[in-house]
């Protein structure tokens, strides 16, 4: 899948969370910074994947994903270095 449809991949799931009557509202600046951090390195979307799902594990209570949650994750390589030690 092409980078320039991540988008969907960010933005889909809150759509059908909120249609399903559990608000959910991804922040622009959330989503724009996924899309940046998702043009680095190859094969990136398992890994957005894996953000996404940790940044609604952790967060998806307050009806927003935001970028300071993000940050708190320590971001996409945070998730990365995490699931490989559990890996190990």
């Amino acid at each position: 899948m092409p980078v320039a449809q991540f988008k969907e991949v960010i933005l889909g799931p809150a759509a059908r969370s909120t249609a399903a009557g559990r608000p959910l509202r991804v922040q622009p600046d959330l989503t724009e910074r996924l899309l940046a951090d998702s043009a680095e390195g190859a094969d990136t979307l398992p890994l957005l994947s894996l953000t996404l799902a940790r940044l609604y594990a952790d967060f998806e209570g307050a009806g927003e994903l935001t970028l300071d949650g993000y940050e708190a994750i320590g971001g996409m390589s945070s998730v990365d270095r995490n699931r490989r030690r559990a890996r190990t």
